[in-house]
This record gives C-alpha cells, sequence and structure tokens, in this order.
C-alpha cells in the first residue's frame, strides 16, 4: 500500500551515498573534466574504508563526497586552488572531514608490513 501512495505521488525513495555526489563534486572541483579510472578507483577507495569507523557517521553524504573529492584531486594537482562548495554544504564541515582523511592516511602509512602468515591472516581479518 505504501508503494502504491508513493507511486501515485510520483515520489522517488532511494538512498542518498557519498557515491551519489562523488562525480559532482569531482567535476566542479576539476575543471568540469571527468574523473579518469585511475582517480575512481581512489574515491571509491577512501569513501569505502573512511565510513567504516563511527565517527564518520556525523558527516552528510555530500559532506564526504566533497572532502574525498578535494583530496584526491590534491594527491594529483599539487597546486593549491580554491575547492568548491554548494550552498548546502559548509566548509567548516567538509574540512574537518579532510582532517579525517588526512589521519587515515597518516595511520595508514604507519602499519607495518606483516612478517609471517599469521599476522597476514591478523590484517586481512581486521581490515
Amino acid at each position: 500500500m505504501k508503494l502504491l501512495v508513493l507511486s501515485t505521488l510520483k515520489w522517488r525513495m532511494r538512498v542518498v551515498t557519498p557515491f551519489t555526489f562523488m562525480d559532482y563534486f569531482f567535476r566542479k572541483n576539476n575543471d568540469d573534466l571527468p574523473p579518469p579510472s585511475s582517480q575512481i578507483s581512489r574515491l571509491v577507495e577512501f569513501i569505502l574504508r573512511l565510513t567504516r569507523g563511527i565517527e564518520y557517521l556525523e558527516f552528510k553524504p555530500s559532506e564526504i563526497a566533497a572532502a574525498v573529492s578535494i583530496s584526491v584531486i590534491r594527491e594529483t594537482n599539487l597546486d593549491k586552488y580554491e575547492p568548491y562548495f554548494i550552498k548546502n554544504v559548509q566548509k567548516e564541515r567538509v574540512f574537518k572531514y579532510l582532517e579525517l582523511i588526512h589521519e587515515l592516511q597518516r595511520s595508514a602509512a604507519v602499519q607495518s608490513v606483516p612478517q609471517n602468515p599469521i599476522e597476514v591472516l591478523d590484517v586481512s581479518c581486521l581490515s
């Protein structure tokens, strides 16, 4: 019955995730160029790794997508640029999420390489 009412009202119900906004923010922050496949995989990797922790639940999907796209673009373009934001995305929250991304990158760089098969299994179970 709910679906009948929603379809009659022409409401489309869907889940909004950071992937919904990913292409939009990447294009806006990269001179309307589509992301190459290497950067798409980097964007997806960041989003999947970052959304595992509970501390990331306070952010909106659009804020996550904006921060991740800025971070990936900064990896390849070392020059400074002014990131593009839409009016519904708060800059402070995006920059806070960028700090969480940098913390994740620092902690990943500190992790050591497993030395034996047991450590490999431990690492794969924890990731």
